[in-house]
């Protein structure tokens, strides 16, 4: 990524990485995309406390960030530069913005099933985090539908969660020592169906992902993963 960056400054501007090593910045995070916030969250915060100047600025660049990750990883570092003291400013800088907030469920743009089929396996799942106080809420279909900018229509929309779904429980039976925070939707430190990221790069499927599209043997992965 860091070579990609590089490559970029020399064709627009004509300078080299080795030439952006000022003390006080501004200083530049890159990634690709933004799904919990966890990472930035605790790679910034390690920084900010050990090795951040008494004042900055910081320019997160992603190609994508979840608002409801955004949002958390950008509290959590406010909340680091006045434990430590610091006056640092954070801007972020995305080409797309996906709503994955529980407020916006009706307009999310992750996997949010707007029904939870009655199905043996999947309402046993339901039932389970619903005995634990965190019944799963279904999400709503608006008149007209939310047309959101990662499904073509609500009825494929359906489909898809469905199908994920399915196969996400299916894949937790198959593989009994995945953790409990890998949810049939991907990822989740939340009791809920999982995070329901859609996007995978050609770097790497996230975990945030349903299992679907990474989880391994005995299942067959439609994007391999990498792990860190």
């Amino acid at each position: 990524m860091l070579n990609l960056f590089e490559s970029a400054l020399r064709t627009a501007i004509g300078i080299e990485i080795g030439n952006c090593n000022s003390p006080t910045g501004p200083f530049i995070y890159l990634d690709d995309v933004i799904f919990s916030g966890n990472r930035v969250r605790h790679d910034l915060e390690t920084w900010i406390h050990n090795s951040a100047p008494s004042s900055c600025i910081v320019h997160i660049i992603v190609m994508a960030y979840h608002r409801g990750g955004q949002w958390y990883a950008s509290n959590k570092l406010k909340q680091a530069a006045q434990s430590a003291g610091k006056e640092i400013k954070i801007h972020w800088w995305r080409s797309i913005e996906v709503e994955d907030r529980r407020y916006y469920l009706s307009q999310s743009d992750v996997l949010r099933p707007a029904v939870f089929p009655q199905e043996p396996d999947i309402q046993e799942y339901v039932n389970m985090l619903t005995s634990e106080g965190y019944p799963p809420e279904a999400r709503a279909v608006t008149n007209p539908p939310y047309q959101s900018p990662f499904f073509k229509t609500e009825e494929g929309r359906q489909l898809l969660e469905y199908a994920l779904l399915h196969a996400g429980v299916r894949i937790r039976q198959l593989c009994p020592f995945l953790p409990d925070k890998i949810r049939p939707l991907g990822f989740s430190i939340l009791k809920i169906l999982g995070f329901g990221s859609t996007i995978v790069t050609f770097r790497n499927c996230p975990n945030t992902c349903p299992p679907a599209f990474w989880a391994g043997n005995p299942w067959y992965p439609l994007f391999p993963r990498k792990t860190n």
